[in-house]
């Protein structure tokens, strides 16, 4: 069974147990990572470019034994499209809680920090949005040396009757025995 696919059980269990509504994306294809052991050669190739003299090669490195999750691009737009799928609905939005840590996860909304799942539950809640149309801008992935994967949304939102307004968030997704959880996620609305 591979990783995601215990991800996504796990979040139906942890749904189930805790009576919340979720949905649940599975991928097509399965993903897996891949062990970066040698120390003179680059991180990965999209990363370093030949000309710049600043880039970061693994010479830095050395005796450093990293994991890259080759899939980051597909794994990062699968997380992307389940959290807002979740988050603009409000019948499902509590139901996002399933992705973060009990207590390793942290969330910074419009400059307030949260940290744990019951902290993040009772922001949730405390959101008085109604249904939201988004539309996705960009999103932008890089794998971390743990096998966990970064993620960049720029994007627009609307709620009925209010004014569009442009928004950035960034998601850190962490592995764990076998997973992923939510460990950061950063969200601020864009202002002129």
């Amino acid at each position: 069974m591979s990783i995601f696919y215990c991800y996504c059980f796990l979040q139906l269990l942890f749904a189930t147990i805790h009576g919340l509504d979720t949905t649940t994306i599975v991928p097509d294809e399965d993903y897996s990572i891949e062990i970066i052991e040698d120390s003179t050669t680059p991180v990965n190739e999209f990363l370093i470019d030949d000309d710049d003299e600043n880039a970061t090669t693994t010479e830095n490195y050395e005796n450093d034994f990293r994991i890259l999750n080759k899939d980051f691009d597909k794994l990062g737009k699968i997380y992307v499209s389940q959290y807002y799928s979740l988050f603009d609905d409000p019948k499902k939005r509590l139901s996002l809680v399933a992705l973060y840590h009990a207590e390793d996860s942290f969330m910074t909304f419009e400059g307030q920090r949260y940290r744990g799942t019951k902290k993040i539950l009772e922001k949730f809640e405390a959101l008085k949005l109604k249904s939201l149309k988004r539309t996705i801008l960009s999103i932008d992935t890089q794998p971390l040396h743990d096998g966990g994967v970064i993620i960049n949304v720029i994007g627009k939102v609307h709620e009925n009757d209010k004014k569009d307004y442009l928004y950035a968030q960034t998601f850190i997704y962490k592995p764990q025995k076998g997973s992923f959880f939510l460990q950061h996620d950063i969200f601020r609305v864009i202002r002129p």
